[in-house]
């Protein structure tokens, strides 16, 4: 029996949630068990963030990204990568942003809560190519779906479309 999570404990697991193909200039957002949050890329790499600035609650989807952060569109504070806010003269804000950890890995943009395992789930097998490179939005964590795919006692019953397509007599 799988019980149901909350948003912090599903976050401990890795996300892949845009392909890198999609992630430029501007900032784009995700929602991941029921966060909100911006990816954001800067000259240090991939970033993921609390949509919503910390004073206002002002979308950060429609910030700037300079340097090491994003620029809040209502006031003009940086939320910096490692979530410390800053006014425009540089002065260090009390409000800090959620950062989320975020990775670059087998065509896609990753995210989940920090944590000192920075291992980022593997996509192959030593002699299985993949079979198929698709774009799926399921509510449950990356290694809960892996988990699904990888036994097929479910199959009758939730893809009924294979077992009629490929009926054996």
């Amino acid at each position: 029996m799988i019980e149901q999570s909350s948003s912090q404990s599903l976050m401990r697991f890795w996300h892949p949630v845009i392909p890198v193909r999609k992630l430029q200039q501007t900032p784009l957002s995700v929602s991941i068990a029921g966060l909100e949050l911006i990816v954001y890329r800067t000259n240090n790499g991939v970033n993921a963030i609390h949509r919503y600035c910390p004073h206002r609650g002002m979308d950060l989807v429609g910030g700037v990204v300079v340097d090491d952060g994003i620029i809040c569109p209502f006031h003009g504070w940086k939320q910096k990568e490692n979530g410390e806010s800053v006014d425009s003269d540089g002065t260090l804000i009390t409000c800090v942003q959620q950062k989320y950890q975020a990775v670059q890995s087998h065509g896609y943009i990753w995210v989940r809560l920090h944590s000192d395992d920075n291992v980022v789930p593997m996509m192959e097998s030593e002699g299985l190519p993949p079979v198929i490179l698709s774009e799926y939005t399921a509510k449950a964590s990356f290694n809960a779906v892996v988990d699904i795919f990888n036994e097929a006692e479910h199959t009758a019953d939730t893809h009924i479309f294979l077992t009629q397509k490929f009926r054996f007599n």
